[in-house]
Parts: C-alpha cells; sequence; structure tokens
C-alpha cells in the first residue's frame, strides 16, 4: 500500500472539524427540505436506492427506489445543510435524478438530468416538490 496518509478513525473528526477536507460525499437515508441529511438512524430500515444505468449518453431509470428520500422532517440530523450554509460550505446532493443545493431558502433543484422529466424528477423522490432554479 502506499498510502499517503493512515489515521485512527476518531482522529479522522479532527480533520472533519479542523476544516481539513476539500470534499466529502455522504449518501443519505433520508434529506429534510433545509439539506439536512440522516444516514445513521431510521427507523431499523434502509431505503433501497432503486436502479439506474446511462446508456447511449442517456440517463435511463430502470427502477425506482422503494422509499421516499426527502422528508419533511428528519427522525435524526447526522449533517447539518443549515449550519454548513451559515458557515459558507457549498453542499450539493446529486442524484441520478437531479442537483439540488442548500440556500438561504431551502432545497431548490438546480438541474435536472439530461432524459427525466421534471414532474418525474420531484415525484420519485420528494413528498414536497422544489424549485427549480433558472
Amino acid at each position: 500500500m502506499n498510502a499517503t496518509a493512515l489515521y485512527k478513525q476518531p482522529d479522522i473528526f479532527d480533520l472533519y472539524d479542523g476544516g481539513g477536507i476539500d470534499l466529502l460525499c455522504l449518501g443519505a437515508a433520508h434529506v429534510d427540505p433545509q439539506g439536512n441529511v440522516n444516514v445513521s438512524k431510521f427507523a431499523g430500515r434502509v431505503v433501497g436506492p432503486g436502479g439506474w444505468e446511462i446508456a447511449g449518453g442517456r440517463l435511463n431509470i430502470l427502477e425506482d427506489g422503494d422509499g421516499i428520500k426527502f422528508v419533511k422532517q428528519l427522525e435524526q440530523v447526522t449533517f447539518s445543510g443549515e449550519y454548513a450554509h451559515e458557515t459558507g460550505q457549498e453542499v450539493l446532493y446529486i442524484t441520478e435524478r437531479a442537483v439540488l443545493k442548500v440556500t438561504k431558502n431551502g432545497l431548490p433543484i438546480i438541474e435536472i438530468a439530461p432524459g427525466v422529466f421534471e414532474r418525474k424528477s420531484r415525484g420519485a423522490t420528494s413528498k414536497s416538490p422544489g424549485d427549480v432554479s433558472s
């Protein structure tokens, strides 16, 4: 192994808190309208991701996931989108259907994947529609 650095698990949190990470990719069980994320507690159930592929330069959604990812209220906040926005961090949520951005006004959709209708994009991932930014 030619690692640049090796850290013990507890030491990783010093990197998070100290601003030592430029980019973080995190999966989400649930996201609320303010961009807060729950990845750690959701009634003992993992929500399925569905299925998709990119073929011929187009996105093809093969199967919708069986759960709602974007919800009005989280059971637990693992990551605070509100705090991230307050501290000037750019936070994007990138799904197979759309890109959403944490703003002072919530979580608007800023881009919709080619080949995915806006209505389908909202209906499959959210209980409440977002606004598409221009």
